[in-house]
């Protein structure tokens, strides 16, 4: 009698807000008009101070979706605001969303459609146009930004691209409720999109779609983006930046040891934990680079070189000619 008879997923979407008046009408408008509307939608506001809520509250009044507004009593930053918008939600799949981006009209349809043939899978996210205040395309999407390419995609190897770099960004991406429940709480010094992918990467239960389902807007006010840059100008940064190099190598190893720390309590296979602890090690010798000996450093950044650990971690020869560069410098 039931055979053949489709389920039908409740889809909860976790919007955060921080002063978005600008943009927020035309990404929430998006949302609202889904082919495949959501079943709920949450905000999530972190102690806006323009109109932002005025305009939010006027829009889902109109609409005939559930809603909730979560009015931070204090500020929570971007991960813990997203991670408690979760935490109020009832759907069996979350999408998150930033402020200012804007979603194709299909968006939900076709991710909610990917979770449905694989049901194993925890996390799906897609591709993204790079568009600037106007929305007008700059020439390259985010996983042209983030290095993500074909073969990559193929390969579906995400747990070892994430211990390389994040492939993921929140905007584009949905998970199931268990993803979240599993992944709780998030540390503090993970981003929460970073962080729910690599626990969906464990399992190997995660799905690429290579659509470019959102328009991810680049303007001044962006808390995370996908701003275009050259080689050139990334060096001429380090240059003129040492202290910022310094604090992202202590930022990737706090990360990924305390990743390691949560996952071996957890129990994972014995190759990934291996996998990640070399990860860990990379990232502690990079620490030593910021105080140890000339020599030392010298020593460190070849045996990383010729262990093929700048490639496997890092962003390959460019990372070790930029810390040869800095060294020199």
């Amino acid at each position: 009698m039931f055979k053949g008879l489709i389920v039908r997923n409740k889809i909860s979407v976790v919007v955060c807000t921080y002063n978005g008046e600008e943009f927020i009408e035309e990404q929430l408008s998006s949302i609202l008009n889904q082919s495949r509307q959501p079943d709920e939608i949450i905000i999530g506001d972190d102690g806006s101070s323009d109109q932002t809520l005025v305009i939010v509250r006027k829009l889902l009044e109109q609409s005939a979706i559930p809603y909730k507004v979560i009015e931070n009593k204090s500020s929570l930053g971007v991960t813990k605001n997203f991670e408690n918008g979760m935490a109020h939600c009832s759907g069996d799949l979350i999408f998150t969303a930033d402020q200012d981006d804007y979603w194709a009209l299909n968006k939900v349809a076709i991710i909610e459609e990917r979770m449905m043939q694989y049901p194993q899978c925890l996390l799906v996210f897609t591709n993204a146009a790079i568009v600037d205040h106007h929305r007008d395309s700059l020439g390259y999407t985010a996983w042209d930004q983030f290095l993500f390419n074909q073969r990559m995609l193929e390969s579906q190897s995400y747990y070892e691209i994430l211990l390389n770099r994040c492939i993921v960004t929140g905007a584009t991406m949905a998970i199931r409720r268990e993803l979240f429940e599993k992944s709780m709480p998030f540390p503090a010094n993970w981003l929460h999109d970073g962080w729910l992918a690599l626990n969906a990467s464990i399992d190997g239960r995660m799905q690429a779609i290579d659509e470019e389902l959102i328009d991810y807007r680049q303007h001044l006010s962006n808390v995370v983006g996908a701003k275009q840059t050259t080689f050139s100008k990334r060096v001429s940064k380090f240059f003129s930046a040492s202290n910022m190099l310094r604090a992202t190598r202590e930022q990737e190893y706090q990360r990924y040891s305390a990743a390691l720390e949560r996952f071996s309590e957890q129990g994972i296979s014995q190759d990934d934990q291996e996998l990640m602890t070399k990860c860990v090690h990379y990232w502690q010798e990079m620490v030593q680079l910021n105080s140890a000996h000339f020599l030392k450093r010298i020593k460190i950044i070849f045996n990383h070189f010729f262990k093929g650990n700048y490639v496997r971690f890092n962003r390959g020869n460019k990372s070790f000619l930029k810390d040869l560069l800095v060294l020199f410098n």
